[in-house]
């Protein structure tokens, strides 16, 4: 159940945000995403599915949905996002992924880094790419890494810049950040 609910509400978020608009920038300017599943956690081979570049990382809180809730994302046959299902996603996210403490932090990534820190009440949404060539190579040079770094900021910027009516931020992950470190979110 905690995979469907990912699934669904990173579907929401992807079509909300237009994720596919900016993953094809990213192929478009030869920036690659790491498609080595053991350079990947569940988080991410989860969102895989619609995404090679973009993935949701709260923690799902499963036990939080009333018994109706729980009843009815088991008969949500398909992964269609019907107006039904948004009305459900934006109902119950609140208490599913967010911690609702607004001066709180939640960090997915090593240590208490501000790089990889979210507002608790805010939905963090990794982007991973490979930014070194150190996973499909070529290995890059500083020119390219330069050019490479410029349009990620320029992609997240316009992504954060939207106003969609939930708290969100893009983390950005590289091949030199292994799922090993990523394994648990905690707040702070």
């Amino acid at each position: 159940m905690q995979e469907k609910y990912r699934v669904l509400f990173f579907k929401y978020i992807y079509e909300l945000l237009e994720l596919n608009k900016y993953e094809n920038e990213l192929i478009k300017n030869n920036i690659s995403y790491i498609d080595k599943e053991n350079l990947m956690d569940e988080k991410e081979k989860i969102c895989l599915k619609y995404s090679k570049y973009f993935y949701l990382l709260n923690e799902i809180n499963f036990e939080l949905l009333k018994e109706e809730e729980i009843e009815y994302l088991e008969n949500i046959n398909n992964e269609e996002l019907t107006n039904e299902v948004i009305s459900f996603l934006k109902k119950t996210y609140g208490r599913v992924l967010l911690y609702n403490s607004p001066n709180e932090k939640t960090y997915y990534g090593p240590f208490m880094n501000p790089r990889f820190e979210v507002d608790s009440d805010g939905i963090g949404i990794g982007l991973k790419f490979e930014e070194f060539g150190l996973v499909n190579g070529p290995r890059k040079n500083l020119e390219s890494l330069r050019k490479d770094s410029k349009i990620i900021e320029k992609i997240i910027n316009e992504i954060e810049n939207k106003q969609i009516g939930i708290k969100f931020k893009i983390l950005k992950y590289n091949e030199m950040y292994e799922p090993l470190n990523r394994n648990t979110s905690f707040k702070m």
